[in-house]
């Protein structure tokens, strides 16, 4: 995995038309998050912040067990998570999508069932609903919609199966 550099800069790439982050002269992140998903964008560049590293580490940390992922994929999960924990719109609980009644709760890797498919997905925040990125490449939620790799999606706690991490990713007010 890519280690946090004082260097990285957050930006909102206009031909990619989604959020982006330059990593070196050389390479860029494209997240997954375009205008339409961000609550706000950067202004000019922002800095990669010592929050950034807080939740990129954690990120990092809580996919480490997790042998399916190559180490490209979960830096690429990581830098998508701390896009979503500090520019994405805040987000209404959609849990009527998943079976209820798991024993699911904490920060981590933890699997969502709707009625067609199962898919996991990295719990960022934790509460009476869970803030959560899915990993898998989608999940479809019902006949016509589906989630892509990386969205967010909010849900109640009893609609996630594992996850066993207590300590909470930090998100900007």
């Amino acid at each position: 995995m890519l280690r946090p550099d004082s260097q990285w800069r957050w930006y909102f790439d206009q031909q990619q038309a989604c959020l982006a982050m330059q990593l070196s002269d050389e390479m860029v992140f494209l997240s997954a998050y375009g205008a339409k998903q961000l609550g706000r964008q950067p202004m000019a560049f922002e800095d990669f912040d010592l929050e950034d590293h807080q939740n990129y580490s954690q990120a990092a940390f809580l996919l480490d067990d997790e042998v399916q992922f190559t180490a490209a994929f979960k830096t690429q999960a990581a830098l998508n998570a701390c896009a979503l924990l500090r520019f994405h719109k805040p987000l209404m609980p959609k849990s009527w999508f998943f079976q209820r009644g798991m024993a699911g709760s904490g920060v981590g890797v933890a699997t969502l069932t709707s009625n067609l498919h199962a898919a996991q997905v990295l719990v960022l925040q934790e509460g009476e609903s869970c803030l959560c990125m899915l990993l898998d490449e989608s999940l479809p939620l019902d006949e016509g919609k589906s989630l892509k790799q990386f969205e967010a999606i909010k849900v109640m706690r009893d609609c996630l199966q594992g996850a066993v991490q207590t300590t909470e990713f930090r998100r900007r007010a």
